[in-house]
């Protein structure tokens, strides 16, 4: 849900209310996915990285990704957003070391991959540090370890992501 600039007061509050932590509580509560960051399992995966395997044995994910438009370093919508919720969250948990992990998709030459994946890390990193966050590393793994296919479109844009790690 994107709340709006301007409009009927009440629903303003509403939507102010819906996507803050109290309001998101409530989606959870009733059965809809929260947009509330959380942390996730981590586990080593075979034939991964072996430096993301080491940050799998002592830092946990976060259960928030940021993906960017096709053929872009601009973040989605989406992602925008939840900058804002990332840094509120991580304001809330001072003393975490955190790891932006950078991936990309399968399509073009694999170095330019692994340097756009750090490149995407980085841009996270750098709006970050606007909120006055320190980010304790930036990896890039290009397209290692898709979440989807990189046979369609849509399989690829999830691929495109930066996913946020803290111990």
């Amino acid at each position: 849900m994107y709340v709006p600039a301007y409009g009927n007061a009440m629903a303003l509050d509403f939507s102010r209310y819906i996507v803050s932590i109290d309001g998101q509580n409530v989606v959870d509560q009733i059965g809809f996915v929260s947009q509330n960051i959380q942390l996730e399992e981590t586990y080593k995966v075979i034939n991964a990285p072996e430096k993301y395997n080491q940050y799998a044995e002592v830092a946990s994910r976060l259960s928030v990704n940021f993906h960017f438009q096709s053929g872009s370093n601009e973040f989605d919508n989406k992602a925008k957003v939840d900058i804002k919720r990332l840094a509120e969250y991580l304001s809330r948990h001072r003393g975490r070391r955190v790891v932006l992990m950078g991936f990309s998709d399968s399509l073009g030459d694999p170095e330019m991959n692994v340097r756009i994946s750090l490149l995407r890390a980085g841009l996270l990193e750098k709006e970050l540090n606007a909120y006055g966050l320190t980010i304790t590393a930036v990896e890039g793994f290009g397209a290692e370890l898709p979440i989807a296919s990189n046979e369609t479109v849509a399989g690829r844009s999830k691929n495109r992501r930066v996913e946020v790690w803290v111990y």
